[in-house]
């Protein structure tokens, strides 16, 4: 589901089996002070190829703007043809990019453009045209999640001032948006400052860009949906493709190689605190202690995903030294707090107390078109038996279970949000786009706004989150990429699939 979405979709994957001809790939520099070529010249004249040695997947009918089209490949493929002021790198982390620098001040940020930055037509990148393209953006579906922090932006003393609603100290990340020039915001087939160019439906490299990749034309080919893709990779035509699993279904890769990719794709349980009995935290609680998160993760989402042991992706920098805590179940723990609320649990041994104590019952609503939610929700089930809470899972179809949901009738839900790229949480928290059944006034927020507001250290709003717990995380699901295993280099990240494809490289045979 997207990031302002609860609901989980069916991911459909573009691509196919007709090449089509594409150029160059890769990376920007990682430091701020990458050099850009003479903009009066291309640093290399275009090459023919002799031989398409790679392809990727594409829609060519929905257009490439990324902020206009609807397909999610073509999308995929923003990186390669757009960069924006930042970047995101393999730590979940916002780098400059066209940016030199960014400073963040409060409900502020600043960002200067590095000098001598122009397009893949040679002409310059300018202020306007971060202006038009950040106006494109916010009233883009693809993009206004992103963005729905930074209210405005204007030029202020060579500078682009961004104005932000409250303070984040992550918001660096919100400057990802692809920069286009301010008359192609609105073209389906924008020009872009990336490593790769369109033209005449070939993809090569952009020869203004500073870095230059390893193979310098790649192909494309088209294809309705996931399995011609796959049958592409099966027979050739297709080097490589990824997928979120979003749709909850993995796919059985016999002679292609896979890699697990790290995703900001949360997999939580949503509870009902408005409402009893888990209006007490107490049992909120006793339901996180009750989960075996590495059981879970390792029957349910089998390699595809990772315990959350705290409030943010594994893999993001900033919280590589959060303690976390435990990835097992402590179902002793979670009945020890049933039994102070009031509730049986298996561990009451006293026989007068087990008969007068009623049991915890509650149902756990789950969309029944995926797969990976429906074996979790099941494992989740049992995981609460073992501490005496009496789970009935209630399985959905995606219509029943967004209105039950938005009704507000349900005790527990087992839900997926891919967060964006500054990895807010403010849409699982109250008035957030998915934050059913959340009580206004849970401590956790006034704890998460303090950490952005750099009040408090992410190791305190963590404390604080797992004992409010307005949600409760239960693993970061993973995407897979799957390719050709005649290519070597891959390394593909949360934010973007081709993250290091220029260094990619295609032996000569497999």
């Amino acid at each position: 589901m997207g990031g302002r979405r609860v609901l989980i979709r069916i991911f459909a994957v573009f691509g196919a089996l007709a090449l089509i001809l594409l150029a160059g790939c890769s990376t920007i520099p990682q430091d701020a002070s990458s050099g850009v070529p003479d903009a009066t010249r291309p640093s290399s004249a275009p090459i023919v190829p002799r031989e398409l040695r790679l392809a990727l997947g594409w829609a060519s009918k929905a257009g490439y703007n990324p902020y206009l089209t609807g397909s999610r490949i073509n999308l995929d493929l923003a990186p390669l043809l757009f960069e924006g002021l930042t970047v995101m790198d393999d730590r979940m982390t916002a780098r400059p990019q066209m940016a030199q620098s960014v400073r963040n001040s409060g409900t502020e940020l600043t960002a200067v453009l590095k000098s001598g930055l122009v397009f893949s037509d040679g002409l310059p990148v300018t202020n306007a045209d971060v202006i038009a393209s950040f106006n494109k953006a916010k009233s883009s579906a693809n993009y206004s999640a992103l963005l729905v922090n930074v209210k405005s932006v204007r030029e202020e003393a060579g500078a682009l001032l961004f104005t932000l609603q409250h303070p984040d100290i992550h918001a660096g990340a919100c400057l990802t948006f692809p920069v286009l020039p301010k008359d192609y915001v609105g073209s389906e087939e924008p020009r872009g400052g990336g490593m790769y160019i369109i033209e005449n439906f070939q993809l090569r490299q952009n020869p203004y860009h500073p870095v230059k990749a390893a193979n310098p034309f790649i192909g494309l080919a088209e294809a309705p949906d996931r399995d011609a893709l796959l049958r592409g990779l099966e027979n050739g035509t297709v080097g490589y493709f990824f997928n979120d699993l979003a749709g909850g279904d993995i796919p059985h890769i016999t002679t292609r190689g896979a890699a697990s990719v790290p995703l900001p794709y949360l997999i939580f349980l949503g509870v009902n605190s408005r409402r009893a009995p888990f209006s007490d935290s107490r049992l909120r609680q006793a339901v996180n202690l009750s989960l075996g998160r590495a059981d879970i993760v390792r029957d349910a989402f089998p390699g595809y995903a990772d315990p959350a042991l705290t409030p943010y992706p594994p893999a993001f920098a900033a919280a590589e030294k959060l303690g976390g805590i435990a990835a097992a179940a402590d179902p002793g723990a979670a009945g020890d707090l049933l039994i102070a609320a009031g509730y049986n649990a298996r561990k009451q041994k006293d026989p007068e107390l087990k008969n007068l104590a009623k049991p915890l019952t509650a149902d756990l609503v789950v969309n029944s078109g995926n797969p990976l939610l429906t074996a979790a929700a099941n494992q989740i089930r049992s995981q609460l038996a073992a501490a005496g809470i009496a789970v009935n899972v209630v399985p959905l179809s995606f219509d029943e279970y967004k209105s039950r949901l938005s009704s507000g009738n349900f005790d527990l839900y087992l839900g997926g949000i891919r967060l964006s790229a500054n990895l807010s949480l403010y849409p699982l928290l109250p008035s957030g786009a998915v934050s059913y059944g959340v009580a206004a006034g849970n401590p956790a927020v006034d704890a998460y706004k303090q950490y952005l507001a750099d009040e408090l250290t992410l190791e305190g709003f963590a404390e604080e989150f797992w004992q409010a717990l307005p949600y409760i995380p239960v693993c970061w699901q993973r995407g897979m990429a799957v390719y050709n295993r005649s290519l070597s280099g891959i390394a593909p990240t949360g934010f973007n699939p081709y993250y290091g494809i220029e260094g990619w490289r295609v032996a000569s045979s497999e």
